[in-house]
């Protein structure tokens, strides 16, 4: 049966009545089987990890698909319990659109979502469309599902997916990042080669603190320096390897100056995570190499933006782009993989 034209209210009425004798007519000859075929978000009304396996997607030359269990793994199946009834329409639209774009929250999704109008590229009119989700660890369950599916999909991602989370583990069994590494002369499995990574930045950061705030000449570095000194306890050690190598992809000259008997180990750093950024761009998951969104506003401390600040940089973003169109040049937010 096919009801798209519905009035989205009795969309959702017409499902309700028909849940109520759905079943298994073989096991109860109450119940009727029922087949349902719709563009509408409005049907898709998964509750449960047993009701998303039952559902069939069809693409444009491609086989149907539809979910296995096995090939998501049981942290996966948990996460799906958890998290399938927050699954509103518009995060239902990924099934629909031939390439949706996955941020972490509502800010990047206004942002993003504006820069694209303002630069005259119209999201929608082409099948894609940005998703706002919960986090990284929304941002994985989609990019697996999406896989599975094969859908696809683009991710924006801050740097900081590199120090945790699941995300990092996904994109590294991508073969498209696991080959490009390879031909990179990187012989290892990505998420080996950032762990690899992360222990010479934790050298790194050892050697920087072991200066005195006296004797470092730049205020960037200064500003690096206090931060990492107000992040004492082990549950910070992510947020200082995260701060540090966002340091090094953005003023790595200025590191090596301070932390001379690490210069060679710098320059390796920041190579590999070049390599590292690039192999995740393959795989359609995008880091913003500098660090976050607000980063590429107009901040005086980089590495200490408070949620006040991010707020108040959002609305004055917001309102800037509302009342001017852009360009390629103009916008420092430059979003040329869309």
């Amino acid at each position: 049966m096919s009801q798209n034209y519905l009035h989205p209210l009795f969309q959702t009425y017409l499902l309700q009545e028909i849940r109520k004798i759905a079943g298994n007519p073989l096991l109860d000859s109450t119940k009727k089987c029922f087949f349902i075929a719709t563009h509408s978000r409005f049907y898709i009304d998964i509750r449960t990890v047993d009701e998303l396996k039952h559902s069939l997607i069809f693409q444009p030359d491609k086989m149907p698909r539809y979910v296995t269990a096995e090939k998501l793994g049981p942290n996966d199946l948990y996460k799906l319990n958890q998290n399938l009834f927050r699954l509103n329409t518009h995060h239902k639209q990924f099934l629909f659109s031939p390439r949706s774009i996955f941020v972490e929250g509502t800010t990047d999704f206004q942002l993003y979502s504006l820069i694209q109008e303002r630069r005259g590229r119209f999201i929608g009119s082409s099948g894609s469309i940005f998703i706002d989700v919960e986090g990284k660890d929304g941002l994985n369950l989609f990019y697996r599902l999406c896989k599975q599916l094969q859908i696809d999909c683009q991710l924006i991602v801050d740097l900081d997916v590199l120090v945790g989370g699941n995300l990092r583990q996904s994109v590294s069994n991508d073969e498209r990042c696991s080959q490009y590494l390879q031909r990179r002369g990187i012989g290892m499995e990505p998420i080996k080669a950032v762990g690899e990574l992360l222990q010479k930045v934790d050298s790194c950061i050892n050697d920087l603190l072991k200066l005195t705030l006296d004797s470092i000449t730049s205020t960037q570095i200064q500003q690096l320096y206090n931060s990492l000194v107000k992040l004492p306890s082990p549950e910070d050690l992510g947020k200082k390897k995260y701060l540090f190598i966002l340091a090094v992809l953005n003023m790595k000259g200025e590191l090596q100056k301070q932390i001379k008997k690490r210069y060679p180990e710098i320059n390796l750093i920041n190579g590999r995570l070049n390599q590292i950024i690039e192999g995740f761009r393959l795989a359609n998951v995008y880091i913003l190499p500098k660090g976050q969104l607000e980063n590429y506003l107009k901040v005086e401390n980089h590495y200490e933006i408070s949620d006040r600040t991010k707020n108040i940089l959002s609305h004055e973003e917001r309102n800037y782009l509302l009342q001017n169109s852009l360009t390629e040049k103009s916008s420092e937010i430059v979003m040329i993989h869309f």
